[in-house]
Protein backbone atom coordinates (compact mmCIF):
# COMPACT_ATOMS: atom_id res chain seq x y z
CA UNK A 1 0.00 0.00 0.00
CA UNK A 2 3.11 2.28 0.74
CA UNK A 3 5.99 0.83 -1.82
CA UNK A 4 4.23 0.59 -4.58
CA UNK A 5 2.32 4.00 -5.14
CA UNK A 6 5.60 5.41 -3.76
CA UNK A 7 7.43 3.78 -6.36
CA UNK A 8 4.84 5.57 -9.09
CA UNK A 9 5.11 8.86 -8.33
CA UNK A 10 8.85 8.68 -7.90
CA UNK A 11 9.41 6.64 -11.09
CA UNK A 12 6.98 8.73 -13.09
CA UNK A 13 8.83 11.28 -14.83
CA UNK A 14 11.89 8.83 -15.24
CA UNK A 15 9.42 6.23 -16.94
CA UNK A 16 8.13 9.21 -18.84
CA UNK A 17 11.57 10.42 -20.15
CA UNK A 18 12.65 6.59 -20.86
CA UNK A 19 9.87 5.71 -22.75
CA UNK A 20 9.89 9.32 -24.81
CA UNK A 21 13.36 8.40 -26.15
CA UNK A 22 13.38 4.47 -26.72
CA UNK A 23 9.86 5.32 -28.71
CA UNK A 24 11.44 5.15 -32.08
CA UNK A 25 14.28 2.82 -31.65
CA UNK A 26 12.43 0.28 -29.21
CA UNK A 27 11.61 -2.31 -31.70
CA UNK A 28 14.54 -2.58 -33.56
CA UNK A 29 16.51 -2.91 -30.36
CA UNK A 30 14.77 -5.72 -29.14
CA UNK A 31 14.21 -7.26 -32.26
CA UNK A 32 18.47 -6.76 -33.29
CA UNK A 33 19.41 -8.60 -29.80
CA UNK A 34 17.48 -11.66 -30.71
CA UNK A 35 20.21 -12.10 -33.53
CA UNK A 36 23.27 -10.92 -31.24
CA UNK A 37 25.21 -13.84 -30.57
CA UNK A 38 25.85 -12.20 -27.18
CA UNK A 39 22.53 -12.81 -26.13
CA UNK A 40 22.41 -16.39 -26.93
CA UNK A 41 25.60 -16.43 -24.75
CA UNK A 42 24.15 -15.66 -21.91
CA UNK A 43 21.03 -16.70 -22.13
CA UNK A 44 21.33 -20.23 -22.50
CA UNK A 45 23.72 -20.36 -18.59
CA UNK A 46 20.74 -18.41 -17.33
CA UNK A 47 18.53 -21.67 -18.82
CA UNK A 48 21.45 -24.18 -17.25
CA UNK A 49 21.45 -22.49 -13.68
CA UNK A 50 17.85 -22.17 -13.50
CA UNK A 51 17.12 -25.36 -14.87
CA UNK A 52 19.66 -27.65 -12.28
CA UNK A 53 18.70 -25.05 -9.31
CA UNK A 54 14.92 -25.69 -9.82
CA UNK A 55 15.54 -29.75 -10.35
CA UNK A 56 17.52 -29.76 -7.35
CA UNK A 57 15.56 -28.07 -4.94
CA UNK A 58 12.34 -29.74 -6.27
CA UNK A 59 14.25 -33.49 -5.79
CA UNK A 60 16.86 -32.60 -3.12
CA UNK A 61 15.24 -35.11 -0.56
CA UNK A 62 14.13 -38.11 -2.15
CA UNK A 63 17.54 -37.70 -4.40
CA UNK A 64 19.60 -38.09 -0.71
CA UNK A 65 16.88 -40.72 0.09
CA UNK A 66 17.81 -42.72 -2.81
CA UNK A 67 21.39 -42.04 -1.98
CA UNK A 68 20.81 -43.87 1.49
CA UNK A 69 20.60 -40.93 3.49
CA UNK A 70 17.93 -40.68 6.60
CA UNK A 71 15.04 -38.16 5.78
CA UNK A 72 16.40 -35.90 9.08
CA UNK A 73 19.73 -35.37 7.17
CA UNK A 74 18.35 -34.86 4.00
CA UNK A 75 15.83 -32.37 5.38
CA UNK A 76 19.19 -30.73 7.21
CA UNK A 77 21.04 -30.81 3.69
CA UNK A 78 18.22 -29.08 2.13
CA UNK A 79 17.94 -26.38 4.72
CA UNK A 80 21.34 -25.03 3.89
CA UNK A 81 20.62 -24.01 0.35
CA UNK A 82 19.71 -20.65 1.88
CA UNK A 83 22.84 -20.08 4.09
CA UNK A 84 24.45 -21.16 1.41
CA UNK A 85 23.57 -18.37 -1.39
CA UNK A 86 24.44 -15.63 1.68
CA UNK A 87 28.02 -17.29 1.58
CA UNK A 88 28.58 -17.00 -2.21
CA UNK A 89 27.40 -13.00 -2.19
CA UNK A 90 29.37 -12.07 0.46
CA UNK A 91 32.40 -13.96 -0.90
CA UNK A 92 31.67 -11.92 -4.18
CA UNK A 93 31.36 -8.76 -2.23
CA UNK A 94 35.17 -9.55 -0.32
CA UNK A 95 36.89 -10.92 -2.94
CA UNK A 96 35.44 -10.19 -6.28
CA UNK A 97 35.77 -6.20 -6.53
CA UNK A 98 39.54 -6.81 -8.38
CA UNK A 99 37.77 -9.45 -10.71
CA UNK A 100 35.65 -9.11 -13.71
CA UNK A 101 31.92 -9.55 -13.81
CA UNK A 102 32.48 -12.18 -16.57
CA UNK A 103 35.18 -13.80 -15.13
CA UNK A 104 33.10 -14.74 -11.40
CA UNK A 105 30.55 -15.75 -13.86
CA UNK A 106 32.64 -18.24 -15.36
CA UNK A 107 34.09 -19.21 -11.69
CA UNK A 108 30.16 -19.63 -10.75
CA UNK A 109 29.54 -22.24 -13.36
CA UNK A 110 32.91 -24.08 -12.16
CA UNK A 111 31.50 -24.04 -8.58
CA UNK A 112 28.25 -25.54 -10.21
CA UNK A 113 30.34 -28.34 -11.72
CA UNK A 114 32.50 -28.58 -8.90
CA UNK A 115 29.38 -29.06 -6.48
CA UNK A 116 27.47 -31.93 -8.92
CA UNK A 117 30.80 -34.29 -8.36
CA UNK A 118 30.13 -34.09 -4.84
CA UNK A 119 26.12 -35.02 -5.47
CA UNK A 120 27.07 -37.83 -7.44
CA UNK A 121 29.21 -39.48 -4.95
CA UNK A 122 27.25 -38.59 -2.04
CA UNK A 123 26.67 -42.10 -1.46
CA UNK A 124 30.46 -42.70 -0.74
CA UNK A 125 30.36 -40.26 2.83
CA UNK A 126 27.55 -38.38 3.55
CA UNK A 127 29.62 -35.24 4.21
CA UNK A 128 30.17 -34.61 0.56
CA UNK A 129 26.42 -33.66 0.26
CA UNK A 130 27.88 -30.63 2.59
CA UNK A 131 30.12 -29.52 0.03
CA UNK A 132 27.91 -30.27 -2.71
CA UNK A 133 25.21 -27.73 -1.03
CA UNK A 134 27.81 -25.67 -0.17
CA UNK A 135 29.25 -25.20 -3.92
CA UNK A 136 26.29 -24.72 -5.56
CA UNK A 137 24.19 -22.72 -3.28
CA UNK A 138 26.91 -20.32 -3.25
CA UNK A 139 27.28 -20.15 -6.77
CA UNK A 140 23.55 -19.96 -7.09
CA UNK A 141 23.54 -16.82 -4.87
CA UNK A 142 26.27 -15.30 -6.45
CA UNK A 143 24.39 -15.31 -9.84
CA UNK A 144 21.58 -13.05 -8.42
CA UNK A 145 24.32 -10.08 -8.08
CA UNK A 146 26.00 -11.42 -11.43
CA UNK A 147 23.31 -11.46 -13.70
CA UNK A 148 22.70 -7.47 -14.35
CA UNK A 149 26.16 -6.90 -13.80
CA UNK A 150 26.93 -9.30 -16.45
CA UNK A 151 24.50 -7.98 -18.57
CA UNK A 152 26.01 -4.45 -17.96
CA UNK A 153 29.19 -5.52 -19.01
CA UNK A 154 28.10 -7.00 -22.39
CA UNK A 155 24.90 -4.30 -23.22
CA UNK A 156 25.38 -1.32 -21.13
CA UNK A 157 22.73 0.37 -20.00
CA UNK A 158 21.09 0.95 -22.98
CA UNK A 159 17.43 -0.74 -22.85
CA UNK A 160 18.57 -2.27 -19.75
CA UNK A 161 15.16 -3.28 -18.24
CA UNK A 162 14.36 -4.76 -21.29
CA UNK A 163 16.49 -7.01 -21.86
CA UNK A 164 17.20 -8.35 -18.46
CA UNK A 165 13.50 -8.75 -18.33
CA UNK A 166 13.68 -11.15 -21.66
CA UNK A 167 16.97 -13.13 -20.01
CA UNK A 168 14.58 -13.61 -16.87
CA UNK A 169 12.36 -15.20 -18.82
CA UNK A 170 15.68 -17.94 -20.03
CA UNK A 171 16.43 -18.41 -15.93
CA UNK A 172 12.95 -19.04 -15.05
CA UNK A 173 11.99 -20.83 -18.27
CA UNK A 174 14.64 -23.63 -16.81
CA UNK A 175 13.22 -22.81 -13.41
CA UNK A 176 9.97 -24.37 -14.46
CA UNK A 177 11.14 -27.12 -16.45
CA UNK A 178 13.61 -28.28 -14.33
CA UNK A 179 11.47 -30.20 -11.59
CA UNK A 180 8.78 -31.31 -14.63
CA UNK A 181 11.94 -32.97 -16.46
CA UNK A 182 13.91 -33.78 -13.78
CA UNK A 183 11.22 -36.52 -12.88
CA UNK A 184 11.17 -37.64 -16.04
CA UNK A 185 14.65 -38.70 -16.37
CA UNK A 186 14.32 -39.87 -12.50
CA UNK A 187 11.35 -42.46 -13.69
CA UNK A 188 13.79 -43.53 -16.44
CA UNK A 189 17.10 -44.50 -15.06
CA UNK A 190 16.88 -43.01 -11.12
CA UNK A 191 18.47 -39.89 -9.86
CA UNK A 192 22.10 -40.71 -10.89
CA UNK A 193 20.96 -40.43 -14.44
CA UNK A 194 19.34 -36.88 -13.64
CA UNK A 195 22.77 -36.04 -11.81
CA UNK A 196 24.62 -36.58 -14.89
CA UNK A 197 21.94 -34.43 -17.53
CA UNK A 198 22.89 -31.66 -14.12
CA UNK A 199 26.64 -32.16 -14.99
CA UNK A 200 26.43 -32.01 -19.24
CA UNK A 201 24.36 -28.66 -18.49
CA UNK A 202 27.12 -27.47 -16.36
CA UNK A 203 29.63 -28.50 -18.71
CA UNK A 204 27.56 -26.50 -21.89
CA UNK A 205 26.58 -23.31 -19.48
CA UNK A 206 30.52 -23.26 -18.59
CA UNK A 207 31.42 -23.25 -22.04
CA UNK A 208 29.19 -20.69 -23.15
CA UNK A 209 30.01 -18.39 -19.93
CA UNK A 210 33.54 -18.99 -21.63
CA UNK A 211 32.97 -17.87 -24.97
CA UNK A 212 31.22 -14.98 -23.23
CA UNK A 213 33.75 -13.73 -21.75
CA UNK A 214 35.75 -12.34 -24.41
CA UNK A 215 33.19 -9.94 -25.02
CA UNK A 216 34.11 -7.97 -21.87
CA UNK A 217 33.44 -4.47 -23.43
CA UNK A 218 30.71 -2.56 -23.29
CA UNK A 219 29.16 -2.64 -26.49
CA UNK A 220 25.51 -1.78 -28.00
CA UNK A 221 22.63 -3.81 -29.57
CA UNK A 222 23.31 -2.50 -32.90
Amino acid sequence: MISAPANYFGFKTIIHKQKNFNSNAKAEEQESIYFNPRFWLLCFPLFVIGFNTGAIITHIIPMMQEKNMSLTMAVLIASLFGPGQIIGRILIMTYGHNKSNISLFVVCFYSFLIGIIFLYFVNISFYLAFLFILFNSAAFGSMAILKPLVQNDIFGKMNFGNIHGILAICFMSGSIAGPWIGSLIWSVGGYNLLIMLFFILAVLGNISALMLKKYKTKVGLK
